[in-house]
């Protein structure tokens, strides 16, 4: 809807593989936008089975301008789901987790919405949001004793995008 998501980008702009979902590739997202990239319909699990969205994403927007999952059931209306993505943050791929279990069992349709204010502040380069990796994952979380995240992120989740895992020798206590 509106027009300002492109999918591409090439080596070293996606989480993983090559592609990804973006406000824009290689220069500033557009002032005055509000834009959904929608899917397609889709059954969702049923509540007992805990559904949920995973993604990979990092963003960096200005002022007030903000990003939103959003969900559609059956005929419905588009809602917010809980998290909205605001602000700057570190332009670091990070992993959200959105609890989908209200709408467990029904027909439904998952937005990304981007709205962006004219407001002449979004002069840096790769400024955006940049989606990658989307699931629908289900089944208990699970949290590993002791974490020690040399398996990655596992069932962790990130808030408002700042911590990411990795490092190498010498920057861990243990493992890399």
């Amino acid at each position: 809807d509106q027009g300002t998501w492109e999918i591409g980008g090439g080596p070293g702009s996606a989480h993983s593989g090559e592609k990804t979902a973006a406000t824009v590739f290689g220069d500033n997202y557009h002032e005055d936008v509000d834009s959904r990239l929608v899917s397609p319909p889709f059954e969702l699990p049923a509540a007992d089975q805990l559904p949920r969205l995973r993604f990979w994403h990092r963003y960096s927007f200005s002022n007030l301008d903000t990003a939103r999952v959003q969900i559609k059931t059956g005929d419905g209306e588009w809602q917010n789901l809980p998290t909205t993505f605001v602000g700057t943050s570190s332009n670091a791929w990070s992993r959200p987790a959105i609890d989908l279990t209200p709408f467990a069992g029904s027909t439904a349709q998952l937005a990304l919405h981007f709205t962006s204010l004219q407001d002449g502040n979004n002069a840096d380069v790769d400024k955006g949001w940049y989606v990658d990796d989307l699931a629908i994952v289900t089944g208990a979380p699970t949290f590993a004793v002791p974490e020690s995240w040399e398996e990655g992120l596992g069932d962790w989740h990130v808030d408002q995008g700042t911590w990411e895992i990795g490092g190498g020798p010498g920057s861990a206590h243990s493992g890399e």
